[in-house]
């Protein structure tokens, strides 16, 4: 019998096995805004892929196994919008966008003074209720000049679409944006999809955590 209760951090992150954009950023910049913040270790996929790709079963292995390592945490972290929405509307716990928790410390953030940008509000953002305006009040909030704000799909939809018509996403990311200057997004996937294209695109916890 143990002598000690097993401590439960609030907030697990989980790294979205699909992103080819590496979180360590957006992590870095949540412990220095005294985030209390545990990296997840030994997760597998979100449930998320497999589910838009029909297969219920692996899906379903996904989330017992995730399951069993969120357990010690109140609430689920992640920098992807995808897999957001399969933790809240699958896996029956207490989920939030790394933009979320950022929002709430939005106090602890100095002034950006002034950085022009661009914000591409990306499609599942919505479902996991973060509307485009609240992105763009909490940017100005800190400092952002917004030149242009848009929410036209990058044509990566996680991946799925890229990965099996990857011309046609191509051609629709380069069709829906077109613009010269940097680029903000919440979502990793649309990072990805619009830095292949050829457009300078960031996460908003890479471009803070340079500043």
């Amino acid at each position: 019998m143990a002598l000690f209760k097993e401590q439960k951090i609030k907030y697990g992150f989980f790294n979205c096995k699909q992103s080819k954009e590496d979180p360590k950023a957006s992590i870095n910049l949540l412990r220095e805004l005294g985030v209390d913040l545990v990296v997840l270790k030994g997760t597998t996929d979100s449930g998320h892929t497999p589910k838009y790709a029909g297969y219920k079963d692996l899906k379903e292995k996904c989330i017992e196994h995730n399951k069993k390592l969120f357990k010690n945490h109140e609430v689920i972290v992640s920098n992807c919008p995808h897999c957001i929405e399969i933790f809240k509307k699958e896996y029956n716990i207490k989920a939030k966008h790394f933009f979320e928790i950022l929002q709430e410390n939005a106090h602890k953030i100095r002034s950006i003074n002034g950085i022009k940008i661009d914000y591409q509000h990306a499609c599942y953002l919505n479902k996991i209720g973060i509307s485009k305006k609240n992105v763009e009040n909490f940017l100005k909030k800190i400092g952002f000049l917004i030149e242009k704000s848009f929410d036209e799909c990058c044509g990566s939809v996680a991946e799925d679409f890229e990965r099996n018509f990857p011309s046609l996403a191509n051609n629709v990311c380069q069709k829906n944006i077109k613009t010269d200057s940097l680029i903000i997004s919440l979502c990793p996937f649309s990072v990805s999809m619009m830095k292949k294209n050829g457009l300078k695109a960031t996460e908003l916890g890479d471009l803070l955590n340079e500043i």
